[in-house]
Formats: C-alpha cells, sequence, structure tokens
C-alpha cells in the first residue's frame, strides 16, 4: 500500500512572508514570490528548505535572491499564500505553447499527460535537474 502524498510546504508562485530568524542570515520580514523549490524539500523530515524567488518591496518586486529557510516557519498559518488555481480549458490549449518550465507539477491531472511527450533528460520532477543526471549548483 502506497502512503498518502502530502502537499508541498512550498512551490513556485508561492508568496512566503516569514520573519528574520527563519532563514539564514535574516535582516528583517522577507516577502518572497517563490520561482524555484530544490528537489530535496520534499523530505518529510527537512529542518531547511533551499529557495531561489524575487524580494517583493510592497506591490512591486526586487531583487532575485537564493534563501535558505526554516521549515517549520513554512509550516505556520499565514506564512505561505498560494495563489488561486485558474481554471484552463484544455480545448484553449495549445500544446505547442505551453512551456514546461511554467507548469504546476501539483496541477498536472497525471492521467491527462501523455508520456510520449515527457523529456526524462530535462524532467524536473524526476530529480534529476537538468541533461545526464546533473545537479545544479546552488
Amino acid at each position: 500500500m502506497t502512503e498518502p502524498r502530502t502537499p508541498p510546504l512550498v512551490r513556485p508562485w508561492d508568496i512566503i512572508e516569514i520573519g528574520a530568524a527563519d532563514y539564514l542570515n535574516g535582516d528583517g520580514v522577507l516577502r518572497l514570490r517563490v520561482i524555484h523549490v530544490r528537489a530535496e524539500a520534499a523530505h518529510p523530515n527537512i529542518e531547511w528548505i533551499h529557495l531561489l524567488g524575487t524580494r517583493l518591496h510592497g506591490t512591486r518586486e526586487g531583487q532575485m535572491m537564493m534563501v535558505t529557510v526554516r521549515a517549520s516557519a513554512l509550516r505556520r498559518p499565514g506564512a505561505v499564500i498560494r495563489p488561486a488555481a485558474r481554471p484552463v480549458d484544455p480545448a484553449t490549449v495549445d500544446p505547442a505553447t505551453v512551456d514546461p518550465a511554467t507548469v504546476d507539477p501539483a496541477t498536472v491531472d497525471p492521467a491527462t499527460v501523455d508520456p510520449a511527450t515527457v523529456d526524462p533528460a530535462t524532467d524536473d520532477q524526476s530529480g534529476r535537474n537538468g541533461p545526464a543526471g546533473g545537479r545544479r549548483s546552488w
């Protein structure tokens, strides 16, 4: 029997808001729009999560930054703001125009994915992060 999957603590396009004590070298409250979450963030016992994102200042976006965040901080109510899912009519989507890097895996129904269209060399969800199993340096 397989274990039920727990939803990720944070995923691309989420906005996090945490205090200085909850990220390494914190210099005040951090508001960050997440761009990338490292694969090991899915581990259930992880204490720190590496994120890449854009710092938010009020309603405008600022510098891109890499941060190491306490997983426990992301579990607090209100720390992660998840944008509302936008319904997509599959009949109106041209597959040739879809950028796989912008697709949120949490919103994809595996029953609708054609395995012939998935390139394992670039499938970031497999944990390989690029060609020939290479790891990103950040």
